[in-house]
């Protein structure tokens, strides 16, 4: 994706993270392998998304849900399949395992057949996923409701403050320099006090 799309990203990872049992590792994870072959395929990100978190919720997660997705891509397309009439295949066969297995091989074999028993699941994560606008945004404010995010939030305010009228020439740096300065000079006058009585 090009980087104008970055927020977008974002907030489809960080609603995956919270709609899944995925975390941000996990995610980076998972996605690093899957998404060369999910671009190919041309599958949105939201897309990738809803399908490595489904895989999540059964226990397939990281780099091992990501290689299986990617994996079952290349399988099919070997076979002139789409991902949906392979999910339908399995979805329609009597060895449901099986029929996973030899369309996707035995790494990306199991990943298909879950994803074929869940479809539903998928379409429900992939709707929240394209719904995921400002969801980083969200997360992040909900994080910071506390008194630690408070802290955070004066800290970026005082800097940005600093930065937004003090260019380190000014007089708020020469008078701030100069406290600073003093109070040091006072505190080696006082340990050398300290240190003669």
């Amino acid at each position: 994706l090009e980087t104008s799309e970055t927020q977008r990203v974002v907030d489809v990872m960080a609603k995956s993270a919270v709609s899944s049992a995925q975390d941000f590792t996990t995610l980076r994870e998972s996605f690093s392998k899957a998404a060369p072959a999910a671009n190919a395929l041309g599958l949105t990100i939201e897309r990738t998304g809803a399908l490595l978190g489904v895989l999540s919720d059964s226990s397939i997660k990281g780099s091992e849900a990501g290689t299986a997705l990617k994996n079952s891509f290349i399988e099919l397309k070997k076979k002139g399949l789409t991902l949906d009439e392979g999910l339908d295949k399995i979805a329609g066969s009597s060895d449901k395992l099986l029929t996973a297995i030899e369309l996707a091989g035995k790494r990306g074999g199991p990943a298909l057949l879950v994803l074929a028993n869940k479809r539903h699941d998928i379409g429900e994560l992939q709707d929240k996923l394209e719904g995921a606008a400002g969801a980083a945004a969200e997360i992040a404010e909900i994080r910071l409701d506390n008194l630690a995010g408070d802290v955070t939030k004066l800290s970026s305010a005082w800097e940005g403050f600093l930065l937004n009228i003090e260019d380190g020439t000014g007089a708020l740096n020469t008078m701030g320099r100069a406290t600073i300065q003093g109070l040091t000079g006072f505190i080696k006058i006082l340990q050398g006090v300290i240190e003669l009585t």
